[in-house]
């Protein structure tokens, strides 16, 4: 190695021999065959001294705290006075007026000093390497605060305590049997679990682990559903879901036999009108309504029974604007029944006379009315062309037009 490169190496500065002897002092030496270019830091970084610190990955340690948190129940200083650069809408220095999230005011804090809003508590978010930390869904938690919660648990758990010593006195003081104090026990667990529905000493259950539960259990008396017709065609039993969904009689009389399958049982009751709801519920959502038997049922109930009642109202209206548009008047009108009735003339009793007289009812309209000379009545000639009705003897479409077939 010539002195050329020795000095491109290492330098013959004064301030390059002061820096080389304090990286010489200091732990991590330079090596002379390292270059210039990689030895000296650029100049926009502060470091005195030739060494390889600025080549060096430096990780500082940022982990928070356990007490650093959101702050509660600050009070910041109230101003009194619009300051420069803080919203014009509030007040406030830490955000601008696109920004702000209190409701628009008529005249802005910037104009009229009034009402001004303290600055907000903006928490300091350090940016951490550590997955923990910036995943703590602790962060910020003061116990103090669901102190009362565990109190009031301990509460309860102690008046529990005090109520299961009371019981126990008073069976000691009433020197009750070991019997009576197991079903008494029973009973308990019976509120506890809710299978009480049905009296479990019936089916001769006498501990803890021959008790089983109430739904698989039937009463003996009964026949069981595969021994109801022991036809090998007949209805299928499936053992493990203990169901017969056909009828066991259905290709035999079922005269006297009460039990026409699961499936009939499933099918009676309120099915059909829950089926009905679900078919109105379907077709008012199809029209747009917010409606759903499942997941709204008292709405889609409330619903169907307006929209029957609804209804029958409709109907009955209809009925009642029909019967007093063809019925006429309360003097004219006949009885309901007499109309569907053909009335006959009996001669002798031996012969009946099967000729129907025809009966006419009376109209709202008034009927053979003749007016302006014409001969015939409004509405007895049709013209094709015009397509407007008239009078027939002298074919006018006019209504008040007199007549002109003059004889």
């Amino acid at each position: 190695m010539n002195s050329s490169e020795r000095e491109y190496i290492v330098g013959d500065d004064a301030d390059d021999e002061s820096n080389t002897s304090k990286a010489k002092d200091s732990d991590d030496a330079l090596n002379p065959h390292i270059p210039q270019f990689i030895a000296r830091a650029p100049w926009y970084v502060t470091q005195n001294e030739s060494s390889l610190e600025h080549q060096r990955l430096t990780i500082k340690n940022t982990s928070g705290d356990l007490d650093t948190g959101i702050k509660r129940g600050v009070l910041n200083e109230t101003h009194y006075k619009y300051r420069k650069g803080a919203c014009t809408n509030c007040g406030s220095m830490t955000h601008q007026a696109r920004d702000c999230l209190e409701r628009p005011r008529k005249v802005g804090a910037k104009w009229s000093n009034l009402d001004i809003c303290p600055d907000e508590i903006i928490p300091d978010v350090k940016k951490t390497n550590n997955l923990d930390e910036k995943r703590d869904r602790w962060k910020g938690f003061v116990p103090e605060d669901y102190r009362p919660i565990v109190e009031q648990f301990e509460a309860v758990e102690e008046l529990a305590k005090k109520k299961r010593a009371e019981k126990v006195e008073e069976l000691l003081s009433k020197n009750i049997d070991s019997k009576t104090a197991e079903s008494e026990k029973l009973d308990q667990e019976k509120d506890e679990l809710k299978l009480g529905d049905f009296d479990e000493t019936t089916f001769g259950v006498s501990s803890d682990n021959t008790r089983t539960n109430v739904r698989n259990l039937r009463i003996r008396e009964d026949t069981a559903k595969y021994l109801r017709n022991l036809d090998l065609n007949s209805a299928f039993y499936d053992p493990k879901s203990r169901s017969m969904r056909e009828d066991p009689f259905q290709k035999s009389s079922n005269i006297g036999n009460i039990y026409r399958g699961d499936n009939a049982i499933r099918n009676s009751g309120d099915v059909s009108k829950i089926l009905l709801m679900e078919a109105f519920a379907y077709n008012m959502h199809k029209k747009g309504e917010n409606i759903h038997l499942q997941a709204l049922p008292t709405r889609s109930e409330m619903l169907y029974k307006s929209s029957i009642s609804n209804k029958d109202n409709g109907n009955l209206k209809q009925l009642e604007e029909l019967s007093k548009r063809y019925e006429g008047n309360n003097k004219s009108a006949i009885p309901k029944l007499d109309l569907s009735e053909r009335p006959t003339t009996i001669g002798d009793l031996s012969v009946l006379n099967t000729k129907a007289t025809k009966k006419y009812v009376s109209s709202i309209y008034v009927e053979d009315e003749y007016i302006s000379n014409h001969t015939q009545v409004w509405g007895s000639y049709y013209d094709k062309d015009t397509q407007k009705w008239g009078f027939r003897c002298c074919k006018q479409t006019c209504r008040f037009s007199k007549c002109t077939n003059v004889e």
